[in-house]
């Protein structure tokens, strides 16, 4: 990010639904897209975007390459009666920028609000 001179990016906050209690151990791999910014010490904040919806869970998960995976079969479980859950978007700056990380979330978020009023 320092050599490209960027304030920050927007990724993903997960991969999933948030998980049912003692699930996490079978989707352990949908939080790294959350750990990159603690592997890096960068600051971040989460945004909610919006909710699953009954048009979301309409077709079913499935990767074509992998039918029978552990973890497919697992995300197919927690998508079950994930309506009305939120989903985000994850802001992340360089380490003490914390800020900066807010001012960028604070303008996303805006936006968003903007965009659904």
């Amino acid at each position: 990010m320092h050599d490209k001179n960027l304030d920050g990016f927007i990724c993903p906050s997960s991969g999933t639904p948030a998980f049912k209690h003692y699930e996490s151990k079978d989707l352990a791999m949908v939080i790294t897209i959350n750990v990159i910014a603690n592997l890096l010490d960068y600051c971040s904040g989460v945004i909610p975007v919006t909710k699953v919806s009954k048009e979301d869970l309409k077709e079913e998960y499935d990767d074509p390459n992998f039918p029978n995976d552990h973890f497919v079969q697992e995300t197919r479980k927690t998508l079950q009666g994930s309506e009305g859950l939120p989903v985000g978007i994850q802001v992340c700056t360089r380490t003490y920028q914390e800020e900066k990380c807010l001012a960028i979330t604070m303008l996303v978020d805006k936006a968003l609000k903007e965009i659904n009023d």
